[in-house]
């Protein structure tokens, strides 16, 4: 019997205490995700580097593009009526739809160029 309840009690893991310190704290969670992020960034030759690292700010640029066209039609639709506040976010929505065409084009001319400079194997 004894030798039963030793076997149990191995099998069995130990209770530990557990101090709950709240829930996890986002910044610390994305700036591992972040780093992580980076470092497989980093890996490979120059020219992958220097793509990847294009790549990542063209995506960054592009969301802040997105993110300006929501703000603008916001202000279109909050203006009221007023006409200056209405032309300046119809002007604002322009530009920035300009701007991403730009971004867009630029991603395609660098993965392009890189397409060249690489050799084929």
């Amino acid at each position: 019997m004894a030798l039963f309840l030793a076997l149990i009690g191995r099998a069995i893991p130990k209770a530990r205490a557990q101090v709950f310190s709240g829930p996890p704290d986002p910044l610390v969670e994305g700036f591992s995700l972040l780093r992580g992020r980076l470092e497989g960034l980093m890996q490979g030759s120059l020219r992958d580097v220097v793509f990847n690292i294009l790549k990542v700010v063209l995506d960054i640029v592009g969301f802040l593009a997105v993110v300006m066209i929501i703000i603008a039609g916001v202000r279109l639709i909050v203006s009221q009526g007023e006409e200056d506040a209405r032309e300046k976010a119809k002007k604002t929505i322009l530009y920035v739809a300009a701007g991403l065409l730009v971004i867009i084009f630029s991603r395609v001319i660098i993965s392009f160029i890189i397409g060249i400079v690489t050799p084929t194997a």
